[in-house]
């Protein structure tokens, strides 16, 4: 299964946010907390920016999907579905 091509956005001021993608799935990845953590279960095959509040990068082969995740007070999980 594949994600949409196109711009996945998320975003909350408070709380956490966890996105359940496809195993196979390929795409961009642009998340940030301004305070929380941020954990990926998805192997990055280009990395841009990786910190604990900051995750750029790109996921399996270059895709059409872009998933963009913004928490300012919480957590960020990307989960891979099983």
């Amino acid at each position: 299964m594949k994600l949409p091509p196109g711009k996945h956005s998320f975003k909350t001021s408070l709380g956490n946010i966890s996105r359940t993608l496809p195993a196979q799935a390929g795409f961009q990845i642009d998340a940030t907390v301004s305070l929380g953590q941020i954990s990926n279960a998805f192997p990055l095959a280009r990395k841009e920016q990786s910190t604990e509040a900051r995750l750029v990068g790109t996921v399996g082969e270059k895709s059409k999907t872009t998933v963009q995740v913004h928490v300012d007070q919480g957590s960020i999980m990307i989960e891979k579905a099983k």
